[in-house]
């Protein structure tokens, strides 16, 4: 059984997620924008910094990037072997896994700190549109009506043209009241709707969206590049540490190894895990495109 009331469309209706009035009337009228943006956003640096609402899960997988190449390039300092004096190679193995981890880093961090490619909610965008109609706007496209339903308490719509109902109104977002672009979708994580929505990523922070895919599948190619390197190199020391009990037994040769090198066998085990989750999800993402 549904409820017979109407969704109210004067702009006093507006809900909380919308709480700024198309008017643009706050307690400060030089209070910057970025304050009252109505997502859930990090800003930093006064507004000149915005990250996704994932921030944690951001600076973990920072941490997941920055902590391989550390071990990677100060393990023979800090732990197998002291006083150690590496090779014109060793120093350009380092050297090579250090850069290719910089650029990962660097990529994921342009990734987080780029628009996905946000649709202003109506409300605050009439705040910085000069050509903003401050009049009366319907927060429902023409011939559309809301009700909610008695025993879930769930809003419908309503079509008064074709006299049907539907639980969502077809390319219109009714949290941001605005027409929703082919492959837009609203984010329930961010609370926001994102154009050519791909999907929310936790280990970015953000949305993956129209204006920051390019730079998340650079990333997942660096990444990849990365710990694929990061790797092959911790394998080929497995060879040449014991290069006769490998070529014989393999088994023999990484129990050999791993015991007498722990921190390089877990650094190994972690980049292969690593580097066969990513290849799998950037593989999926080409397939996507492959199709163009």
């Amino acid at each position: 059984m549904a409820s017979n009331e109407p969704l109210m469309t004067s702009s006093a209706a507006v809900s909380d997620s919308l709480a700024l009035s198309v008017t643009g009337s706050i307690n400060d009228e030089d209070e910057p924008l970025w304050k009252s943006f109505p997502g859930r956003n990090r800003f930093y640096c006064n507004g000149r910094l915005m990250l996704g609402c994932d921030v944690d899960q951001f600076l973990l997988s920072n941490f997941m990037i920055v902590l391989p190449v550390a071990l990677f390039a100060g393990r023979p300092y800090l732990l197998d072997a002291p006083g150690v004096v590496l090779s014109q190679a060793a120093w350009e193995l380092k050297a090579g896994g250090m850069l290719l981890g910089g650029i990962a880093l660097g990529l994921l961090w342009t990734v987080a700190l780029r628009d996905p490619g946000v649709i202003p909610r109506r409300a605050w965008s009439a705040k910085w549109d000069p050509d903003a109609d401050l009049a009366y706007q319907p927060l429902l496209p023409e011939g559309w009506r809301r009700f909610h339903d008695d025993e879930t308490g769930l809003p419908y719509y309503f079509n008064e043209a074709e006299n049907e109902t539907a639980w969502e109104i077809p390319q219109w977002c009714a949290t941001c009241c605005v027409p929703r672009p082919p492959r837009s979708k609203h984010c329930a994580a961010c609370d926001n709707c994102v154009d050519l929505f791909d999907h929310h990523c936790p280990w970015t922070g953000t949305c993956i969206g129209a204006r920051n895919y390019r730079a998340f599948l650079a990333f997942l190619c660096a990444t990849s590049l990365a710990a694929a390197f990061l790797d092959a190199a911790l394998l080929y020391e497995l060879v040449k540490a014991d290069e006769i009990a490998a070529r014989n037994q393999l088994g023999t040769a990484l129990y050999a190894w791993a015991s007498a090198r722990p921190v390089a066998a877990c650094l190994a085990a972690y980049l292969s895990f690593l580097l066969l989750s990513l290849c799998a999800l950037l593989s999926y993402h080409l397939r996507l495109l492959a199709p163009g």
